[in-house]
């Protein structure tokens, strides 16, 4: 939902509806960070697996009477799965990231009751939106590194958060180096050709995806600035028409 169409959501609804919609809001938003938290355990787990096999510490895996070679059909699997679980996590993050000002909007209203527009312009994570929160790990890292809050430690703090940045590189690093490691085998086997294909689709669409999430977002934001200045003119103008 865009930020006209909450703010109108508020106006034709009833408090207890409202409250209803953030309480939802919230338990998905639950839910969601779970799933992630699942989707994270399975991207390390598959890369450590991966690697194993790469260093021939580990033949293969024994499921019951089945009996999966590492060095064949399991590691090249292996990519594309990631791929896949990467995409989903990414979807998943962009939909939280919507739910959150959904939230912020909401929260505002429901436990503020009375509200200015100014109030709408920022979307940084407050502590009141904080605490009100699932716990999020990326938020308290966000709120380290608010220089202007606290200083020199906060600056700190900031310098040394950088390189988590990496964390966002290394899936797209670790399916080029797959890719170029499976193109050896490119002439030999059908499934090898599968694999690379599909794992060059996922992760390209990966990066579109979040490309266009980015220019979308600021967008949005840019829209949501000029009707937070058309509310605040209609609210002088009302005030100016009560003087008179």
């Amino acid at each position: 939902m865009k930020l006209k169409e909450v703010l109108e959501f508020i106006d034709s609804n009833e408090e207890s509806e409202i409250k209803d919609y953030l309480n939802h809001l919230l338990s998905k938003k639950s839910e969601i960070d779970k799933e992630n938290n699942r989707i994270s355990f399975y991207l390390i787990l598959l890369t450590v697996t991966y690697f194993l096999f790469d260093s021939s510490l580990i033949s293969s895996i024994q499921l019951g009477t089945i009996s999966l070679n590492g060095g064949g059909s399991l590691k090249v699997i292996i990519p594309p799965l990631f791929s896949f679980y990467c995409l989903r996590y990414i979807v998943l993050t962009n939909h939280t990231s919507e739910i959150i000002k959904n939230i912020r909007i909401l929260s505002i209203h429901v436990y503020k009751q009375s509200w200015v527009p100014e109030d709408l312009e920022t979307n940084n994570y407050s502590d009141f939106l904080r605490t009100l929160l699932p716990f999020s790990f990326w938020a308290q890292m966000v709120k380290g590194i608010e220089v202007g809050k606290a200083g020199f430690m906060s600056a700190l703090i900031g310098i040394m958060v950088i390189p988590l940045i990496l964390v966002l590189i290394i899936p797209h690093g670790l399916v080029v180096y797959w890719i170029i490691e499976m193109s050896h085998s490119w002439k030999d086997s059908l499934i090898v050709k599968l694999s690379i294909i599909s794992s060059g689709y996922i992760m390209v669409y990966v990066a579109l995806y979040f490309l266009k999430s980015a220019i979308v977002s600021s967008l949005e934001q840019k829209t949501n600035l000029e009707l937070i200045e058309k509310m605040k003119k209609n609210i002088l103008l009302s005030q100016e028409s009560k003087d008179d």
